[in-house]
């Protein structure tokens, strides 16, 4: 029975799969479109022509948005928005390729439709197949060890609503009671190590002599071994650190990248930049352009272009603040800019200029720098890159989240820079724009009560 869930995961099973559906539904759209005896022999003569450049370009679009990498434990949500942005890359690009051969006739109905049966049937066919595996497989059941009672609660309110469909928490342990309490072990299938545990090593060793799967939330120092390098010497083995920083040829293609995006970006947002620009200094006093010292790549300071949204003079008699929520020198337009983002558009002109990039670590000031290298010395390991407008930290975790989880997430970016982890990070900044809880901090659903004794957590798993 086990061996059916995995064989149908199987990644050249799921991706010949994924090529049916794509192919079924330009079929189906044709159908629909002409109905059984309308179809004109052309369109079949012309796909055929070019089928194994969509079979191929289907495989390796899916494969650049890692949906046959650990699909199954992403949150269904997640899993549908890239289903969705990769089906309509796949037929916007067929759609091109065959009306080329056409003599260059793009019909948008025939691309919506085409663009819709394959999005539906995709999902249907990926999150029935994800139920149908933690079904049979089943749902992981997870003991976090921490190293104390506050931690084990909060990684179990972090990590609980994206958790729903493959892993269960069963509750926490401290440290001193795995040791004490054998029973538990019957109670859990993977252990997950929390941060600063003193006995890390010997909870592994004890997890592997009972068979036990683990996982760990990385430190920083962990994070850098990522593109560490492991050779021989004589009978040693050797594990070379690397600092993480971006390869002469990364930076290029990088600054390609940013170039060309930017610039559509701006010709785009052209209109709603002068719109912005107009109401900002018909609503309040001052100019419309907000400029701040920000420090950049090497610590080197620059002008950041933002539009303005709090009074002016807003940090006069208070000095360096981050914003608050409901922050009363916000002006009333300027909620409505910081909401919808608008208010960092400026920006795409700092990525012109070469100072920023769209994608990368937040840009801070140097204030506020200077003060988390007093507790993160390695804090300034992110400065190997350029900052960006949006990063891996902004669409990973929200404003609330602790500073040295964001540099966990940006030295992540850099050790493990790609240019398809760019346009990732761009396409999952698109929700964040409207998901405004993410700005608000992580909220435990009222039905999912964290008790903060040592035994069980009381959760309930959603759908």
């Amino acid at each position: 029975m086990g061996k059916v869930p995995h064989l149908l995961v199987y990644t050249p099973v799921v991706a010949l799969a994924d090529l049916s559906l794509i192919q079924a539904s330009f079929v189906g759209t044709l159908l629909i479109k002409y109905g059984f005896t309308g179809i004109p022999a052309q369109h079949f003569a012309n796909y055929i022509g070019i089928l194994p450049s969509i079979c191929l370009l289907t495989v390796v679009i899916l494969h650049l948005f890692n949906l046959y990498s650990d699909w199954l434990r992403s949150p269904p949500k997640q899993l549908i928005y890239f289903l969705c942005v990769s089906a309509l890359l796949i037929c916007l690009i067929s759609t091109l390729m065959l009306d080329w051969e056409q003599h260059c006739r793009l019909s948008l109905n025939l691309l919506a439709l085409r663009a819709f049966v394959a999005c539906a049937s995709l999902n249907v066919y990926r999150l029935l197949l994800r139920h149908f595996y933690w079904s049979r497989v089943g749902i992981c059941r997870v003991m976090v060890m921490a190293a104390e009672e506050e931690q084990g609660v909060q990684i179990i309110r972090k990590l609980q609503p994206v958790a729903p469909g493959w892993m269960e928490f069963v509750g926490y342990l401290v440290e001193a009671d795995f040791n004490s309490r054998r029973d538990t072990a019957e109670s859990f299938d993977a252990l997950l190590l929390g941060p600063g545990l003193a006995t890390e090593r010997a909870l592994i060793e004890r997890c592997a002599q009972m068979q036990k799967r683990v996982m760990a939330l990385p430190a920083l120092m962990e994070v850098s071994l990522l593109r560490g390098r492991v050779f021989e010497m004589q009978d040693l083995l050797v594990v070379e650190l690397r600092s993480p920083h971006l390869t002469w040829g990364q930076r290029l293609m990088k600054r390609i990248f940013d170039v060309v995006f930017a610039t559509a970006l701006l010709v785009l947002a052209s209109p709603v930049l002068l719109v912005t620009t107009v109401m900002i200094r018909l609503t309040s006093k001052g100019p419309a352009i907000f400029k701040q010292e920000r420090v950049g790549r090497d610590g080197a300071e620059y002008q950041l272009y933002k539009f303005r949204t709090m009074v002016t003079d807003a940090e006069k008699h208070t000095g360096p603040v981050l914003a608050r929520q409901w922050d009363p020198r916000i002006t009333a337009l300027g909620r409505i800019l910081r909401a919808t983002r608008i208010d960092e558009l400026p920006q795409l002109v700092n990525v012109l200029i070469g100072n920023m990039s769209l994608i990368g670590p937040r840009p801070e000031r140097q204030f506020f720098i200077s003060t988390f290298r007093k507790t993160l010395p390695d804090y300034d390991l992110r400065l190997t890159v350029k900052p960006g407008i949006t990063g891996l930290a902004q669409v990973a975790g929200s404003y609330s989240t602790p500073v040295e989880q964001k540099l966990k997430f940006d030295l992540l970016y850099i050790a493990d820079y790609s240019l398809m982890r760019d346009i990732s990070i761009v396409l999952r900044t698109i929700p964040v724009l409207f998901h405004r809880e993410r700005a608000e901090g992580i909220k435990v659903p009222s039905s999912s009560p964290v008790h903060t004794g040592r035994a069980a957590i009381d959760t309930q798993q959603g759908g």
